[in-house]
């Protein structure tokens, strides 16, 4: 570094300079750095003599420009001008320019700015070697560090009255994004000078990197679908995010700088208390928020600010409890597995009943599902929500008939803190709240206690509800499908079912027909159920032979489907290694019942047909009843011989040979 109070070499400058003008000789005295700068300069054709000429952006050129570097502008234009307040005595211009010299920004004494008729010193202007010769900001760019340039060591005889100090400014990968010049009339102190300028771009590259880190965990906050809310000391909004808007439902403008104490109503004084004396950490679970006109039911996470053992504000995470609630849900499973393609049936009337239902699925209306016991009413219950745009909710499913007398209040409704002895500690949802945002299945509803029902009415008219406890009421969307096996209409006349809550629930309803008036989806059934459970793999495949059917389509199903399920799977297990389900392996009680049903009168059969049931009766006789061996004999596969057996009213059972005793 150069002292800048030798008056020689300032002296020796400009006869160094006259030396190259004249002779083109550098002489060894000149810096290298400062040389070589000459030799570009020459070799550019910038002439030392007359008065500099630059060129300079278009107003709209300049617009964009700076446009493209509003943010480096906007850090350095505060120091700048802080800069040049601490040197206010001294002809200084202050000026920001990019990479490739062009001025951004200035700020300086007015002799400057009575020169920016000159163009020089004017915004868009460009400071490159090759328009002005040798300066301070062309040769920053080239060394990548401060640089001073004083007087005569300028190329042009313009600027031999005044010193350049620059220093680069760089973005956080190290790289040159622009650079802080100081120009300046006065040669003393420009030791410090440099200093200065070099400090005020460390403060700005610290101040860049800080906005990066900033936009970086502002963008990161802004992406959590969770709501965040920064609250200083006074637990007044410093910042909050867009999911905590939205829970809010309120706006950001509005939310600033006002305190979150109003919403917590008495609590706040708890919630102030803690963050004064704890730096973990804490919660708050199911808050019911008072923001405005609105009730907001969510879980907090609070997280205190705590700088040098002094808090210092809070950091707040909001969930709704819906989000929690939903996390619960798809833990539970509690989704609809079923849709109306899953009902298997050619009944008539339980295809005019899909018909009807498909059609006010979309809608919000209650519905009541009729029928005895084992029709499948929650299978149709499964299929309406899947149907409806709440597919993508809960699908709740209660039996009220296994609920405990003295615990349906709260398994419906949910209880707070400390709402009766042995609740919770931090309470507990009902399953109404649960199912906010699906489908409620009220399964078996006749069972509800007189007591509950008109709880349950209420909840019904207002889609709001009270917890065991609760100070506040909670809003639900939700959509009640009500299923019973009682005449619910008698019920009410017998004064075991409110009036009211049969005409609130009777809005759609829907009676599912016992499996005895739709036989002939026996055979549908049985062989859905025998595949759904060969599918499991746990044996070899089985089916049902045409005698074992025969059986199942006589019986009249007092359980209905559920009952025929059931049948299906004790034969399946109880048939062993067999490949085929016969009678034998039916229950007891189920043949019992059967056993006095009258014996079909024999069928008259052409003589084509008479020598085909003599054939497959001759090939069981000699297979002993083996019904696969007799179709390897016959040449058929299983299902055809079982058609024969069924159309000829053969029983294979009947050709096993006896055990002969010795």
């Amino acid at each position: 570094m150069l002292d800048a109070t030798d008056q020689q070499y300032f002296q020796n400058l400009k006869h160094l300079w006259a030396l190259f003008r004249e002779t083109g000789e550098i002489s060894p005295e000149v810096r290298p750095m400062i040389a070589s700068s000459w030799m570009r300069s020459r070799d550019f054709h910038v002439d030392m003599t007359k008065p500099l000429r630059a060129p300079i952006l278009s107003r709209p050129e300049l617009h964009s420009l700076q446009a493209a570097n509003q943010t480096l502008i906007d850090i350095a234009k505060p120091i700048m001008e802080k800069m040049h307040s601490l040197v206010g005595e001294t002809k200084n211009l202050i000026s920001l320019h990019n990479p490739d010299g062009y001025m951004l920004y200035s700020c300086g004494d007015e002799y400057y700015a009575e020169m920016e008729t000159e163009s020089l010193f004017s915004l868009g202007v460009c400071w490159q070697e090759r328009y002005i010769g040798t300066n301070g900001i062309t040769l920053v760019v080239l060394e990548d560090s401060p640089v001073q340039v004083y007087g005569a060591e300028h190329y042009c005889a313009a600027q031999h009255d005044g010193t350049c100090s620059a220093a680069p400014i760089h973005d956080r990968d190290g790289r040159i994004i622009g650079v802080l010049n100081m120009a300046g009339k006065d040669w003393s102190g420009t030791l410090h000078t440099l200093g200065l300028v070099a400090l005020a771009t460390f403060s700005i590259e610290n101040q860049l990197t800080l906005l990066h880190s900033y936009r970086l965990v502002d963008t990161a906050i802004s992406s959590i679908s969770e709501g965040i809310v920064v609250v200083d000391q006074e637990l007044c909004i410093q910042r909050i995010n867009l999911g905590g808007e939205q829970i809010l439902r309120a706006k950001k403008e509005s939310l600033l700088g006002h305190s979150i104490s109003t919403w917590f109503g008495s609590r706040h004084e708890e919630l102030q208390l803690r963050l004064q004396k704890e730096i973990a950490p804490f919660s708050f679970a199911e808050e019911e928020l008072i923001v405005g006109e609105h009730h907001i039911s969510c879980n907090i996470s609070i997280f205190p600010i705590v700088v040098e053992q002094h808090p210092e504000g809070a950091v707040l995470l909001l969930r709704r409890s819906r989000s929690i609630n939903a996390l619960a849900n798809q833990v539970m499973g509690n989704r609809a597995r079923y849709v109306f393609d899953s009902i298997i049936t050619q009944a008539p009337q339980i295809l005019n009943t899909i018909q009807t239902m498909e059609s006010i699925a979309a809608t919000n209306c209650t519905v009541l599902l009729e029928g005895e016991s084992g029709t499948g009413k929650e299978l149709f219950a499964h299929a309406i929500h899947s149907a409806s745009h709440r597919k993508n909710g809960p699908f709740i499913a209660v039996n009220c008939a296994s609920l405990p007398h003295s615990l349906v209040e709260s398994e419906l409704f949910g209880y707070e803190k400390g709402a009766f002895t042995g609740a919770l500690g931090q309470g507990n949802p009902g399953k109404f709240e649960l199912a906010d945002g699906g489908t409620i299945f009220l399964d078996e509803i006749g069972e509800l206690p007189l007591e509950i029902q008109s709880k349950l009415l209420r909840v019904l008219d207002s889609h709001r509800i009270f917890r065991i406890g609760g100070k506040t009421e909670k809003n639900l969307n939700i959509r009640v499908i009500a299923a019973t096996n009682r005449d619910l209409q008698k019920e009410v006349r017998n004064h075991n079912f409110r009036e009211d809550l049969y005409y609130r629930i009777n809005v759609l309803s829907f009676h599912i027909v016992p499996l005895r008036e739709r036989i002939g989806d026996v055979p549908l059934l049985a062989n859905y159920f025998i595949e759904e459970i060969n599918r499991r793999g746990e044996r070899e495949s089985k089916i049902i032979s045409p005698e074992c059917m025969r059986i199942l389509e006589q019986h009249t199903w007092p359980g209905n489907v559920r009952e025929l399920q059931n049948v299906i799977l004790r034969a399946y297990y109880c048939s062993g290694k067999n490949d085929v389900i016969l009678p034998e392996h039916l229950p007891d009680d189920l043949l019992h019942l059967l056993s006095n049903t009258r014996t079909p009168q024999p069928k008259q059969y052409s003589g084509e047909d008479t020598a085909q049931k003599e054939k497959i009766e001759q090939a069981l006789s000699q297979c002993n009843g083996d019904t696969k061996e007799a179709c390897k004999q016959l040449g058929v596969s299983r299902a055809t011989l079982y058609r024969y057996l069924n159309y000829y009213n053969i029983q294979a059972r009947t050709f096993k040979a006896k055990t002969k005793t010795t």
